[in-house]
């Protein structure tokens, strides 16, 4: 009769184990889908900054490219 008695309560247990374990099996796959959804929006605001970043260094280049037109434009200007 113990000896059932152990056997029950260690069935019952296996049968709670089992289903905690299904349970963090189930929360860490919805973990792993956040992971991956914010991995991809990490990427694609990286990937966002730095063509806004080239675009800004492109801006400044021809600004500075400009204002040397400018600078000889005046230049020649004066001496005319």
């Amino acid at each position: 009769n113990e000896a059932r008695q152990r056997h029950v309560a260690a069935s019952e247990r296996a049968k709670e184990c089992a289903t905690l374990h299904q349970n963090q099996v189930s929360e860490r796959a919805e973990q792993e889908s956040v992971v991956s959804s914010k991995t991809a929006t990490l990427n694609q605001c990286k990937s966002d900054f730095e063509q806004v970043n080239i675009a800004h260094r492109n801006a400044n280049r021809e600004r500075a490219r400009m204002e040397g037109n400018l600078k000889m434009t005046v230049t020649k200007l004066q001496r005319a």
